[in-house]
């Protein structure tokens, strides 16, 4: 349910990253088209009228981007558009001039530019695919120049495969650490369920279709860490997640707080069935199982308050909603569940 969603602070960050590389490229490569568009129109000995205006037309895409993410969003193809007339930039001025005119240099800082404009996987495409190209352009041209052929090439591929492998040694860790904070802000450290954030996220943003919340506590929990230790304690939270992640699935289990979870009850996971018999199930398959801890064997129970996610109440109100029907089946006997105030009707679920 929340593969691939990232928490607002996460995604940001590699956003602001994008949105900073951009900006670096439409200022400082924009100005150097500028500069190298009238060298090539007017100044240079061996003029290039085509490469000139190409580069002038870079100038002028370069200069519309830096406006338009000045009040917007930045626009998907954005990145993927300016890397790709840039690398075509590079390979056509090397095509262009000799090899004493030093463009092909340019070559070398393109990896950089690939992986901190398009991450990891496009990036490596974009430095394959760059490399051969150039080189193509490249390799003709090492019979006719004043420079040693050999070295040109040796320098020139040693040159551009350290960027590579540098650039791709740091975005790599870059994405690694993202994916590891995406999961602590996602993640409860002791039982590695979905914690409350995740689920608040999904509730705000309406991830999937959440019909019902199903908000679970174990029983005399302070007992259990007053009797057997806090590690039996941390070993009885543990199963008690394995054990919904079991009957639910990973991507539907919360841990809200100390011993409370939450299921998230959407129509996949029904499959068709009514919701009380699906809360009864789940209660009464985690309500007296013996848990084996280090100290001695365990049994609990578990209390539940069952409550409607209605799309007319903010998160709080029906997170409010669930803890006051748990309130009250604690406060009837415990090991039940409550839902509209009243004990769960499972008359009829035996039927199904």
């Amino acid at each position: 349910m929340l593969a691939g969603v990232v928490m607002n602070e996460v995604i940001d960050s590699t956003d602001r990253l994008r949105r900073k590389v951009l900006i670096g490229m439409c200022i400082n490569l924009g100005l150097a088209a500028l500069i190298l568009g009238i060298a090539n129109l007017f100044l240079f000995a061996k003029k290039s009228p085509i490469l000139g205006i190409l580069e002038l037309g870079y100038f002028v895409l370069s200069a519309w981007m830096l406006m338009d993410i000045s009040k917007r969003p930045m626009r998907v193809w954005f990145l993927p558009c300016h890397t790709t007339i840039l690398g075509s930039l590079v390979i056509l001025g090397s095509a262009s001039h000799n090899l004493e005119g030093v463009l092909f240099l340019w070559s070398i800082a393109l990896p950089t530019v690939f992986y901190l404009a398009l991450g990891k996987r496009l990036g490596f495409a974009a430095s394959a695919v760059f490399i051969v190209l150039e080189m193509w352009v490249v390799i003709p041209n090492l019979t006719d120049t004043l420079l040693i052929p050999a070295k040109v090439f040796a320098n020139l591929s040693l040159a551009y495969l350290c960027v590579w492998v540098v650039s791709h040694t740091y975005e790599s860790s870059r994405e690694k650490s993202v994916n590891e904070l995406r999961y602590m802000a996602l993640h409860d450290p002791l039982t590695q369920a979905l914690n409350r954030r995740a689920l608040v996220h999904s509730l705000e943003q309406k991830i999937v279709n959440i019909e019902y919340l199903l908000m679970l506590d174990i029983d005399d929990f302070k007992q259990i860490n007053d009797s057997y230790g806090h590690e039996s304690g941390d070993e009885v939270l543990v199963s008690v997640v394995e054990r919904l992640q079991s009957i639910c699935g990973e991507d539907y289990v919360y841990r809200t707080g100390g011993e409370e979870f939450i299921v998230a009850l959407s129509s996949v996971l029904m499959k068709g069935q009514c919701v009380n018999c699906v809360t009864n199930r789940i209660q009464l398959e985690l309500s007296g199982i013996v848990v084996q801890t280090q100290v001695a064997p365990i049994a609990i129970t578990l209390s539940g308050g069952l409550v409607k996610n209605d799309e007319m109440c903010s998160y709080n109100q029906v997170l409010a909603n669930a803890d006051k029907s748990l309130y009250l089946a604690k406060n009837s006997g415990k090991n039940q569940v409550f839902y509209n105030q009243e004990p769960l009707d499972t008359r009829h679920c035996a039927e199904q």
